[in-house]
């Protein structure tokens, strides 16, 4: 199946926004603001260099960059390398390989299926750290078997809510900043009266942080539930090592062999609730119970929280990283 998956404004929970008007999602196309038109760049395509093969962390990616400007191919090999290390460690890799292309642009991403193609304003390749989450994002959009498009809010929300924990696993992003962006966002999920279902929703904030709402409830409660004794982490591997024998799993399967390592029928009911009756827990509920409590300087870290254990393991690498 032909999976699209466009940039979004976002904040800073993964980065500030690129470009106001991306509200093309998915396989479909998002309420929101009226996109503007942009003007496509002319490549000079006689100036684009050879495809560079990168094999490190699992993947195997190969780089394809149509910007021609050599000044900066450095720096794009070296944005690359950090998203592949990473991702790898709830991904193991990817069995396929996986094509990045880089273009100029305006800013975004998408990615089709194992394609992700870069839309690069000029600079360098990311031009600040405000970009730096949009290729991770995109690697963990390929790094996972498709589901079908009723369920593109667990593929969006997955990679908005992992994205980032990756990056802090990873030495790439600071801990506390994580942990600050996360409670300024994550309310964008709160759920609303009379919105039903999440299964086949086209709306912004639905699909990007409720969906993300969907993924932390899950995260505590697999803790909850297995007494720590295994993680979300532990759950997405096992679905991301699913993709050597199945494209298109389908949720409930993929749930189903979630739920079999994790020894506890945990994320199969969890997934049939939200896509039926949609978000039931408020983000500032789940996020005090990690112990990350909103102020007016930022955040405040709760060491006596009753998930504070958790929240320090969330940021930590794994005793269990994921291999192929």
């Amino acid at each position: 199946m032909l999976k699209v998956h466009r940039a979004r404004r976002l904040s800073s929970f993964i980065g500030v926004a690129l470009v106001a008007s991306s509200v093309s999602l998915g396989c479909r196309t998002a309420k929101g603001p009226a996109p503007a038109t942009h003007t496509k760049p002319t490549l000079d395509l006689s100036a684009r260099q050879a495809p560079s093969r990168l094999s490190q962390y699992g993947y195997h990616i190969e780089l394809v960059d149509e910007t021609g400007d050599e000044r900066h191919a450095g720096e794009l090999r070296a944005w690359v390398f950090r998203a592949m290390q990473a991702v790898s460690e709830t991904t193991g890799g990817a069995s396929e390989l996986v094509r990045v292309v880089a273009r100029e642009g305006s800013g975004g991403a998408t990615t089709r299926d194992r394609v992700i193609t870069l839309k690069l304003p000029e600079g360098p390749r990311p031009a600040d750290t405000t970009r730096e989450w949009v290729l991770p994002h995109e690697l963990i959009h390929a790094s996972f078997p498709s589901l079908s498009d009723r369920d593109l809010w667990l593929e969006e929300g997955l990679a908005t809510y992992l994205e980032p924990l990756l990056r802090v696993r990873a030495g790439q992003l600071d801990a506390t900043s994580m942990w600050r962006d996360l409670a300024a966002d994550l309310p964008q999920g709160a759920p609303r009266e009379g919105e039903g279902g999440l299964a086949g929703t086209e709306v912004w904030h639905r699909l990007y942080w409720q969906g993300a709402v969907f993924w932390l409830n899950a995260e505590l409660l697999i803790d909850r539930r297995t007494q720590g004794r295994r993680s979300l982490h532990d759950a997405l591997c096992v679905w991301a090592l699913a993709d050597g024998s199945a494209r298109d799993l389908g949720a409930e399967r993929a749930f189903t062999i979630m739920d079999q390592a994790l020894g506890e029928p945990i994320l199969l009911e969890l997934y049939r609730r939200a896509s039926a009756s949609g978000i039931e827990h408020q983000p500032a509920k789940l996020l005090a119970e990690l112990g990350v409590v909103k102020t007016v300087d930022g955040v405040r870290l709760a060491a006596d929280a009753p998930a504070a254990d958790l929240r320090q393991r969330m940021t930590t690498v794994s005793p269990r990283p994921c291999v192929r």
